[in-house]
Order: structure tokens, then C-alpha cells, then sequence
């Protein structure tokens, strides 16, 4: 049985396995984004990487939340869709979410032994948070050279 703690494996019918990192802030969490100042075809210059770690930073998590939200659509940013699954929100500078999943996923929620125990959620709640990294092959120096955007899973709903 293959696990991933991301969200693109779920596409994949892999069972999701939430993350725990000690030290952190990432508790029972999905991995969402990670983006990093060297990706040269999602930010050409290092200002845009720079301009978004900066809003991430004074911000909140919320500011990436924000930019998923196409330009056609600016008037709701409550209601995102992310491809196999939709983000609801209560305001757009909420972190706290709920994320309907378009097809009902596995999700494993503890081990009995060494048997997994999965279940099949369509529905969870809880709250997106951030958190950033540093390379030695960044392009800047200046700011973190990364970034990764988790969904702590706060209750498993349907």
C-alpha cells in the first residue's frame, strides 16, 4: 500500500498519510505547496519570489491562499478550487478552512500494531500554515531560498 502525505498523491490513489515533524508546526498535516527562489518558470526574476515571501511573511498564509484565486474570479476568494479538491473559507484572510474533496480519499489515522487503520473522508477541516527553508543553491540571500504550505487537519468531517 502506497502512502504520501501531499496532496498531488492523493490524485494518484495513494491513501494519505498525514505528516508529524517535531519542532514544528506541522501536526497531522498535508503537504499543499512547496516552492523554492530557483524555479525559474514560476518566478523569472527573484523579485517575484522575493515580493511573495515578504506577503507570505507579514501576511499570513493566507496571501498565497489568495493568489490561487484567478483574475477572472477576484470577488470570491472563500470558495477555491484546487483541482480535486475545493477550498471554503470564512474571509479572505482566514487560515482556517475546510476542504471538500471532489471524490472521497483514504486517509490512514493511526497504526494498530502494524495494521494501518484508513478511513474515506470527503470532508476535513483546519488550518493552513507555512513554514520556510534555506538552501545553498538559492538565487538570493536575502529572504528564505523556500517555502512550503501545509493543511494541519484539525477534525475529519464526512
Amino acid at each position: 500500500m502506497e502512502t504520501t502525505h501531499s496532496i498531488w498523491g492523493v490524485e494518484d490513489n495513494e491513501v494519505l498519510k498525514p505528516m508529524n515533524l517535531n519542532n514544528t508546526n506541522i501536526i497531522n498535516s498535508i503537504l499543499f505547496e512547496s516552492s523554492s527562489d530557483d524555479e525559474d518558470g514560476t518566478y523569472p526574476l527573484v523579485m517575484h519570489y522575493t515580493n511573495l515571501i515578504n506577503k507570505i511573511d507579514s501576511e499570513g498564509t493566507n496571501a498565497w491562499l489568495n493568489r490561487l484565486v484567478s483574475k477572472s474570479r477576484r470577488i470570491d476568494f472563500l470558495n477555491i478550487d484546487y483541482g480535486i479538491c475545493e477550498i471554503i473559507r470564512e474571509s479572505k484572510y482566514a487560515n482556517n478552512a475546510i476542504i471538500k474533496f471532489k471524490n472521497p480519499i483514504k486517509i490512514q489515522i493511526e497504526l494498530i500494531g502494524e495494521t494501518p487503520v484508513i478511513i474515506e473522508v470527503s470532508e476535513i477541516s483546519g488550518q493552513f500554515i507555512h513554514e520556510y527553508y534555506w538552501t545553498r543553491k538559492g538565487r538570493q540571500n536575502k529572504v528564505a531560498n523556500g517555502f512550503e504550505i501545509w493543511f494541519n487537519i484539525k477534525k475529519y468531517l464526512k
